[in-house]
């Protein structure tokens, strides 16, 4: 199982599963944060994603066992869930790239925001199996699991947040070079 080759992999360097996690935040933190993207509109793609993988997940599988394809390592249905979570937060981070310009500091909360979230939901698609391991062998998971409803709140709001706050710059940024144009007497 690939679950299992992960963590003799994880054993076998000696690396507790705690720091793994904390590595996999890392390193999503620092990827939002070197694309420079519209986090907030990647957090509520993750949200979208979320949804859509509730609601056709099934049906992929089905699909998917219909076309001949099998996965002997992890169940199908995981890897459709997690797929179809991550894709529109991925396809966003992508096309947005590039998007913010000069604002590390202010995408620190929002980026570790979404890589929270992010694992959270591929947490929540993993085999059971998987998640007892986790629940036995992290503090970080056990920690998550059990403030997931305030973390994913907490995540929204943020999102929200954001957006309104980045929606109100670009309008005060208009204005100010349209100056002409929200004169008294040109309705």
């Amino acid at each position: 199982m690939a679950w299992q080759c992960l963590a003799g992999i994880i054993s076998s360097m000696d690396i507790n599963t705690d720091i793994f996690i904390g590595i996999i935040l890392a390193l999503l933190i620092l990827l939002v944060l070197f694309l420079r993207t519209n986090v907030a509109l990647a957090t509520l793609g993750l949200c979208a994603g979320f949804v859509l993988s509730d609601m056709l997940s099934d049906e992929v599988v089905d699909l998917a066992y219909s076309k001949g394809l099998q996965s002997s390592d992890m169940p199908l249905s995981s890897i459709v869930a997690i797929v179809l979570t991550l894709l529109p937060g991925v396809l966003i981070l992508y096309r947005f790239r590039h998007f913010q310009s000069g604002r590390t500091i202010q995408q620190l909360l929002p980026a570790l925001a979404f890589a929270l979230l992010s694992i959270l939901l591929v947490f929540s698609n993993v085999p059971f199996e998987v998640k007892r391991q986790l629940q036995e062998e992290s503090v970080i998971y056990t920690q998550m699991v059990s403030l997931e409803v305030l973390i994913t709140v907490s995540v929204i709001g943020i999102a929200i947040l954001y957006v309104l706050m980045h929606e109100s710059e670009r309008k005060r940024d208009f204005r100010r070079r349209h100056k002409g144009l929200f004169k008294r007497g040109h309705d």
